[in-house]
């Protein structure tokens, strides 16, 4: 039988004990939610710094769908991180 081998991604939807944090300040201004979704832009555009391919115009860039940050973020739609970014723009 051959194994396969999970995907980072996939290795983090399957772990139960997966942690998300956020910034108390940002919590304190724009509110748990958005403190959490903005954690999450902030770790990819971190994890992106060092990709040539993620850097146009002297600015790191990262793109997702709402419904594939809802597959980082479980306890949130994509409905809901939709209108939480729109508030965010």
């Amino acid at each position: 039988m051959e194994s396969q081998t999970l995907s980072e991604k996939e290795k983090l939807m399957n772990d139960s004990n997966t942690k998300h944090f956020f910034c108390t300040q940002d919590a304190i201004k724009y509110g748990i939610d958005r403190a959490l979704l903005l954690q999450h832009i902030k770790y990819w555009i971190d994890f992106n710094k060092d990709k040539e391919s993620h850097f146009h115009k002297n600015k790191i860039w990262f793109y997702q769908r709402a419904r594939e940050m809802s597959e980082y973020l479980p306890f949130m739609s994509e409905k809901k991180i939709f209108r939480l970014l729109k508030k965010m723009e």
